[in-house]
């Protein structure tokens, strides 16, 4: 019961239309951050550039996540009740290939680990956080077992 109180409280937080903030976001291992020449802002993740801009929206079960890198837009529902469900990698390597995501809440952190498809062994797998931090919506994704993360800093939209 608790766990479905916290996550009534904690999804509508993040709710709302969110901008990149490419001076206080960070890309490590592979990519350097910067966008220069289309490249180079997805920290070796194989997972293309962070979206520009989000919208959220959220219940008390899940989170919707309307994606925009440029003029392409992908969607996440994201469900807490912990069970895997399929989604598109929208960008990247691995665009269109459908990856199994599982997301819970750890305290007042959203927490998705994604598996990408089979054929990969060791299959890789994602861990994305999402949380806010001084009004801000972070959202870090690192390689599980890699030495690399990308942590994309969204402020709202006015």
């Amino acid at each position: 019961m608790a766990a479905s109180g916290l996550a009534a409280q904690s999804a509508p937080k993040f709710s709302g239309t969110w901008k990149l903030d490419t001076a206080q976001s960070t890309a490590v291992g592979g990519g350097n951050g910067q966008r220069a020449n289309g490249g180079g802002a997805g920290g070796g993740l194989g997972l293309g550039p962070a979206p520009d801009q989000l919208i959220v929206t959220g219940d008390a079960s899940s989170v919707t996540i309307e994606e925009h890198r440029g003029a392409a837009v992908s969607k996440l529902v994201l469900p807490f009740d912990g069970k895997p469900v399929p989604r598109v990698i929208a960008s990247g390597r691995s665009s269109g290939a459908t990856a199994t995501s599982v997301t819970k809440w750890d305290k007042d952190r959203l927490t998705t680990m994604v598996t990408l498809p089979a054929g990969q062994n060791p299959p890789v797998q994602y861990e994305e956080l999402r949380y806010l931090d001084l009004g801000a919506l972070i959202v870090e994704i690192r390689q599980v077992g890699v030495p690399n993360l990308r942590r994309s800093v969204y402020t709202r939209a006015k």
